[in-house]
């Protein structure tokens, strides 16, 4: 009987120790590992709320850059390190859904624990480059049909971008030459050089060669003109019903505290809440704050998963 009592009471410490630690969290510095190259959007929106972490969180949060294999390297590294809160990869739903299904990699969101959905780019517009003597969105169409998988698209495969090719093709009636062409702040490089033709990326990254004539950018993938950015023309107004939005996905090895899942939420919730915080997104991302909790950023997560299986096949494809 004093061996059990020991037993339970040793039982009720540990768990009180382990809900105190989660309840503590975080005592140290963070880790966001992002799947992008320095300058893209996925990694300038963690560097924006990484310069307001500390003052909700009370550590710095650190950004760690890990391009390459679609993501996969990044990915790959957070599911393989240690559940104890202290690193967690900021990433598209892409790496979370469409790896899997691409064959990149053997695993996808239910492998991690998801803590929140961050942030959503709705500021994805198609840009043409200045090489490529493509003006608008009808010069694309023209051409695409007169030399079918001439045009080409630069895109990441396993990425997002990679199915909004895919549905671009889809809507429009076009084939393009589909190449992966890296990161986003890779695809900009590309598109300036004129390697690639084609290339969906974020306002943000391109609002300035768009301005001094070095890229065109022929429509927005909003369901309607974003106020925040140039007067831009959706596919919807061309009669394409074609739109896109990239989520930013927080998640943490498998096995991490709930609470700790919970509690990072919370911190990224009241980031979203600071007005200042949200005049920095609309004026340097032209993006509007945005927040799911576990639940909801979980459900969407199976939506995804849901709306992207028609494209298995091609995205199976796509790695060979």
């Amino acid at each position: 009987m004093k061996t059990r009592t020991i037993l339970a009471s040793l039982i009720t410490c540990s768990l009180s120790f382990s809900a105190y630690a989660a309840t503590d969290w975080p005592t140290k510095p963070v880790e966001f590992v992002i799947t992008a190259s320095a300058g893209g959007d996925t990694d300038m929106n963690a560097r924006l709320l990484a310069k307001y972490f500390k003052e909700v969180a009370g550590v710095p949060l650190v950004i760690t850059n890990m391009p390459g294999s679609a993501g996969s390297i990044a990915t790959t590294n957070v599911k393989n390190a240690a559940a104890d809160g202290t690193k967690a990869v900021f990433c598209h739903t892409g790496h979370m859904v469409i790896n899997k299904m691409t064959g990149i990699v053997d695993y996808n969101y239910k492998d991690f624990d998801i803590a929140t959905i961050a942030g959503m780019n709705r500021t994805y517009v198609l840009t043409a480059s200045k090489k490529s003597g493509i003006n608008s969105l009808d010069d694309l169409i023209a051409k695409a049909k007169a030399e079918p998988g001439k045009v080409i698209y630069g895109t990441e495969f396993g990425g997002l971008t990679y199915t909004q090719g895919l549905k671009l093709e889809q809507m429009a009636g076009i084939k393009l030459k589909t190449v992966d062409a890296g990161t986003a702040a890779d695809r900009v490089i590309g598109l300036l050089s004129g390697r690639i033709d084609l290339g969906v990326v974020a306002y943000s990254a391109v609002k300035d060669y768009q301005t001094t004539g070095k890229m065109t950018i022929l429509a927005q993938g909003g369901p309607e003109r974003n106020p925040l950015f140039g007067d831009f023309p959706t596919f919807v107004e061309k009669g394409i019903n074609y739109t896109s939005e990239f989520p930013y996905v927080v998640a943490f090895p498998k096995g991490t505290n709930p609470e700790i899942l919970q509690k990072m939420g919370e911190i990224i919730k009241k980031i979203q809440d600071n007005p200042k915080y949200q005049e920095e997104l609309r004026t340097s991302l032209q993006q509007e704050p945005f927040w799911l909790d576990r639940a909801q950023a979980n459900a969407y997560l199976d939506k995804t998963q849901q709306e992207l299986e028609p494209f298995k096949d091609m995205l199976k494809s796509a790695k060979k």
